[in-house]
């Protein structure tokens, strides 16, 4: 499995397995760009997920789902059933009130649960749910890999704010103790900032520590 991050206003991840079969994780802005860049490194794009709906990593998506179709290709978009309808809601995905840009994705979305499998190519992801930053707030674990997308819920040395509409201490506590219960070795790729492992939140992460 590659991954790719591309980091603007949060990190967008380009996932590709050996077939160069591709799902982008958070398309956050630039997402005729990000369609370009995939049709020059001859990856063919299956699916989008997104990790949350807040409008910095979502920004994007418009443009993105637009390219494809403009190639004849309708692309799955995927988000977490507690967040879908934050996807239209300039107030709820925060690019009004905050980011003074407002923004809607009013296309279908395909809504995920706890526990669901997303596929895509040899590649699969479970559906972690991980409320706290936002009610939808979904990691995705490809196991075979030991690989762990963490969204805004868990960073290097730190994790997701809870301090805007929808964010909730309590639960952000408990998904943290449930993305603990993975391998140290799993790798962890964030939604801001670089990469780290689950052993090494575990030990260093003055959050974790406190749990």
């Amino acid at each position: 499995m590659d991954v790719r991050c591309f980091p603007m206003s949060c990190n967008c991840y380009i996932v590709s397995d050996e077939q160069g079969n591709t799902v982008v994780f958070d398309p956050c802005e630039k997402g005729a760009e990000i369609y370009s860049y995939l049709e020059t490194q001859n990856l063919k794009l299956c699916a989008v997920i997104i990790t949350h709906a807040h409008f910095d990593h979502i920004y994007g998506l418009t443009d993105l789902v637009n390219e494809a179709e403009k190639n004849g290709r309708s692309i799955p978009v995927y988000v977490h059933k507690d967040d879908a309808a934050a996807m239209a809601s300039e107030r709820a995905n925060l690019s009004g009130p905050l980011f003074c840009r407002p923004y809607r994705y009013t296309g279908i979305l395909n809504e995920l649960h706890d526990g669901d499998k997303v596929s895509i190519g040899t590649m699969c992801f479970e559906v972690i749910s991980c409320p706290g930053h936002t009610p939808g707030s979904a990691c995705f674990a490809e196991h075979s890999e030991k690989t762990l997308f963490s969204g805004d819920v868990l960073f290097e040395g730190s994790i997701g704010r809870t301090d805007f509409d929808g964010g909730d201490i309590g639960q952000m506590r408990v998904s943290l103790q449930k993305l603990m219960s993975l391998e140290d070795s799993y790798r962890v790729y964030p939604g801001h900032g670089g990469s780290t492992t689950i052993g090494e939140e575990r030990n260093f992460n003055p959050y974790i520590a406190s749990l």
